[in-house]
This record gives C-alpha cells, sequence and structure tokens, in this order.
C-alpha cells in the first residue's frame, strides 16, 4: 500500500558508462519502493545518455549539472512538494555534489565517485587491460584508442572535465542532511566527515553489504541486483 505524500520529492541522479547499464535496473527498483513510500520520484539522463538527446561524445560535466538543475526544478514544480533529497550514484553522486544551486534537503551519496581523476584512471586501467586479452586472444597486435573506455565515447574534452571533479575540494551542495552508504572503505571519509561537521551538517556514514564491485573486469556488464543498500537509502529518507 502507498504511503500518504511526503512533503520532500526525490531526484535519482545516475552513474555514467557501463555503470548505467548495470545500475538501471537498481534504480528503477529504488524509484518503485520510494513511490510506495510517499515520495515523489524523478529518474533522467544526461545529455547524451540513455534515451535523453545529444551525442553522446559530446556531454561534460557542465552540460550534466544543468540537466541535474533542469531535472530537480522540474522535479519540484510537477510534484508540488516543498523540499528535494537528492539520491547520487558513483558519478552521479559526484556531480550532484558539484552541482551550483541545487538546494537540497537530504543527500545520499550511493558508493561516490570522489575523485574524477581517479575515477578516469580507473576506467582507463580497466579498459586497457581488457583491451589486452581480448586482442591476445585472437593473436591481434595492442591498439589503444584514448577516446574510449570501456565501450563508451570518453573524449579528451569530457575526460578533462571529469577530472576536475573533486569531492574533497569542490563538495558545494547545501544539504541539510548528508549520507554516504558504500560498500567498501572510502579512504577519503574521515576527510569528508570533517568538512561535513565543520559546516554545521548532519552526517550518517555507512557500510553496506552489497557490493557493486565496480572495479572487477570479470563484473563490468553484470546486472547490479542489491536490496540491503536499496532498502538502507528509503529507511534514511523516511528516518527508520
Amino acid at each position: 500500500m502507498t504511503q500518504r505524500a511526503r512533503d520532500s520529492a526525490v531526484l535519482l541522479c545516475p552513474p555514467l558508462a557501463q555503470e548505467y547499464m548495470r545500475t538501471h535496473w537498481s534504480l528503477r527498483r529504488l524509484a518503485d519502493m520510494l513511490s510506495r513510500a510517499g515520495f515523489h520520484v524523478l529518474r533522467f539522463d544526461y545529455f547524451g545518455t540513455g534515451d535523453s538527446a545529444g551525442q553522446s561524445s559530446d556531454g561534460t560535466v557542465a552540460r550534466w549539472h544543468n540537466d541535474i538543475r533542469s531535472a530537480a526544478n522540474e522535479l519540484l514544480e510537477l510534484s508540488g512538494r516543498r523540499f528535494l533529497s537528492v539520491v547520487g550514484l558513483r558519478a552521479g553522486a559526484a556531480l550532484a555534489a558539484t552541482t551550483e544551486g541545487l538546494d537540497t534537503f537530504d543527500f545520499i551519496l550511493w558508493d561516490p565517485i570522489i575523485s574524477g581523476q581517479s575515477y578516469i584512471k580507473e576506467l582507463r586501467r580497466i579498459h586497457d587491460s581488457q583491451l589486452e586479452t581480448y586482442n591476445r586472444m585472437r593473436h591481434q597486435p595492442i591498439l589503444k584508442t584514448s577516446n574510449e573506455l570501456l565501450g563508451f565515447p570518453f573524449p579528451p574534452a569530457m575526460q578533462d572535465s571529469i577530472e576536475q571533479i573533486d569531492l574533497l575540494s569542490g563538495f558545494i551542495n547545501n544539504a541539510k542532511n548528508i549520507f554516504i552508504f558504500s560498500s567498501g572503505k572510502i579512504e577519503e571519509l574521515p576527510q569528508l566527515q570533517k568538512m561535513f561537521q565543520m559546516r554545521g551538517v548532519t552526517f550518517v556514514g555507512k557500510t553496506v553489504d552489497d557490493v557493486g564491485d565496480w572495479d572487477k573486469p570479470s563484473r563490468l556488464y553484470d546486472a547490479f541486483l542489491p536490496n540491503a543498500i536499496l532498502t538502507t537509502i528509503v529507511n534514511a529518507l523516511v528516518r527508520k
């Protein structure tokens, strides 16, 4: 049974590239769970991703920031809710954290990308490893490209814009309550916690056992079907 309507509406910010593909079902499931709990919910795709217009090779962080602001404004207008809550997964968490003018009540960062530079470096490492294995099996020379990562366009302009993201220095979201739910240890968590405390923000950091295995080549294209972390997110927003 659907619960009473909540005061806040929830914006879901998805990850990028192959992580978008892996987590599509999870975000659909989360949206359904939140809706049943009484929230107005909006899922959307950034410029050049999913069902959105534009060439995927033309996406940049600046464009995606605009998309997040537009989606948030539309959600509040259509729902008539007073407050905005945001759930960002992986790169979606990093993008929402660095979007100006996003007036947020609750902000949940789910396995967030902390450093865009480290994120691109890790994607490059996995891409090169996969490419090397693929070419070795076919006895072909290793041909590397700088404009693609794991089958998705990542031209230099896009990579450069992502590499500028650093939540330790660029976290500008003004949420009243911040939650970080991760499937593993986040080395930067103490620094983030100290930063939030200095701002007077209510902060909760928690490790949840649903593991996305984001850095394991063998799991790159496996659907991510968590349960515990989805329940944790819903409970955080309804304050159970």
